[in-house]
């Protein structure tokens, strides 16, 4: 009796997909214009080679292929079309910057910053954390121009205009793991700017997932992940100083040199690509071999700012250039800090602070008396009630409160306080012994000898 079953093949699941390693050998997606193909180039880490160009590849009972739909085709997503090899790091570098310089103004730093982007955006996924690169500036100060140049040459650059909704976002990061370049205009004054939101304050760091609710009748919870680098163009800064500080900004000023040409000749695409070529050639070479030395760390700067600007450090060679960004993050680091001081929890910080010291037992009533008196309400700054002095305490300052004697308590803890204070951007000596705007109160109570804070 014949077993229709011994001749029975197993089920072969089909992958779209742009990139695979496997086994020592990595796939890169690569895109033919001319004849509107794409495959893979294989690279072999132990032999440092190309080895061969494949159609697909077969792992177990998945056949991986090559993504190749209207994205693709119509140069929405960009790739390179093969490797090409150069001659030294440096000289790379040289030749991005070149290319930068002869078709945007931006300042001498901001062509060295964005070298070394590009850099890191072929090889993003060796890291934990990265930052995102802005343009801000008016209207017409040259921000398209700059997202245009630069995104061209990141790594699978996704180009999501304002006529993309935030849905195909969220599936062309995840399935092709390519540089978002966005222009915040295309979406600020839309619904979907809050979808914008989410994929920046989640796309900085690995294992970070966007959760969304997918399906029209049956609702599926879906975890979309948005790890990539990302390029942005916006007006203004972000009022959310936690997204803020995953930028690393260049101002745009406007009224570009006058070499800089009003359209991009079409020599700029062949250039584009072939410095995507080359890129793909510095992907394949330094893919997983540059590591993060905690040497590297920024000292005195805030440890959000540290991880995300140490996966660039890693990455330049040369000291001198090293040292620029390092001043340039230092003093990134104290301007925020500066905005940070300006903010409502800031200022409630120093009152309890300051009250603390001179050993004044508080109820929210009496710090937001003390609050208020430093708010200036002829120029819009609403008088702070003593509930928002509670929410802001339980969402933002966290000090411990605890039930004492019939009243609940804030207890003080100083390193909680010293830390908050380096936090905003405060000297804690000085606020603890400056005067407080008022010297009594008929709910203000001294207590000595006390440390607690009573609501």
């Amino acid at each position: 009796m014949e077993n229709k079953n011994e001749d029975k093949q197993p089920d072969v699941k089909i992958v779209n997909i742009s990139f695979i390693e496997y086994l020592g050998d990595l796939y890169e997606q690569v895109y033919d214009k001319d004849t509107g193909e794409t495959f893979f180039i294989k690279y072999n880490k132990f032999s440092k080679e190309i080895e061969e160009v494949v159609q697909q590849v077969e792992v177990d009972d998945i056949v991986y292929k090559p993504i190749n739909n209207d994205f693709v085709k119509k140069e929405f997503i960009l790739l390179p079309s093969e490797t090409k090899e150069y001659d030294t790091l440096p000289v790379l570098l040289q030749s991005i910057q070149q290319y930068i310089h002869k078709y945007l103004d931006i300042t001498e730093f901001g062509e060295i910053l964005s070298s070394y982007y590009v850099l890191l955006s072929w090889i993003y996924d060796n890291f934990e954390t990265i930052p995102y690169l802005r343009f801000i500036g008016d209207y017409g100060t040259g921000k398209s121009r700059a997202l245009k140049v630069i995104g061209s040459i990141c790594y699978k650059p996704i180009f999501a205009g304002g006529a993309i909704t935030p849905s195909p976002i969220f599936r062309l990061i995840e399935q092709f793991k390519g540089t978002l370049v966005i222009d915040e205009a295309d979406f600020s004054f839309s619904d979907h700017f809050a979808e914008i939101v989410k994929i920046l304050n989640c796309g900085y760091q690995k294992g970070l997932p966007v959760l969304r609710t997918e399906g029209d009748r049956n609702k599926v919870p879906t975890a979309f992940d948005v790890f990539s680098p990302k390029l942005i163009a916006t007006r203004e800064s972000f009022k959310d100083l936690a997204l803020e500080s995953r930028c690393l900004t260049e101002q745009m000023k406007g009224n570009p040199r006058r070499d800089i040409p009003y359209q991009l000749p079409k020599k700029f695409y062949k250039e584009t690509l072939e410095l995507r070529n080359m890129l793909l050639m510095f992907r394949f070479k330094y893919y997983g071999e540059i590591e993060i030395d905690e040497n590297l760390r920024i000292e005195g700067v805030e440890a959000r700012i540290n991880q995300i600007i140490m996966s660039i450090l890693a990455i330049i060679e040369d000291e001198n250039e090293r040292k620029r960004l390092r001043d340039f993050i230092i003093k990134y680091d104290r301007d925020l800090k500066n905005k940070r001081a300006d903010e409502i929890p800031a200022l409630i910080l120093s009152i309890i602070t300051k009250l603390n010291h001179n050993g004044i037992v508080l109820t929210y009533k009496n710090i937001a008396g003390e609050v208020n008196k430093e708010r200036d309400e002829k120029n819009g700054e609403f008088k702070i009630t003593p509930a928002k002095i509670g929410r802001i305490n339980n969402s933002v300052l966290d000090f411990e409160h605890k039930l004492i004697n019939g009243r609940t308590q804030l207890i003080w803890n100083e390193e909680i306080a010293k830390n908050l204070c380096n936090r905003y951007g405060l000297n804690f000596e000085e606020i603890k012994d400056g005067s407080l705007s008022r010297d009594t109160e008929e709910d203000l109570t001294s207590s000595t000898n006390s440390t607690e804070l009573v609501i």
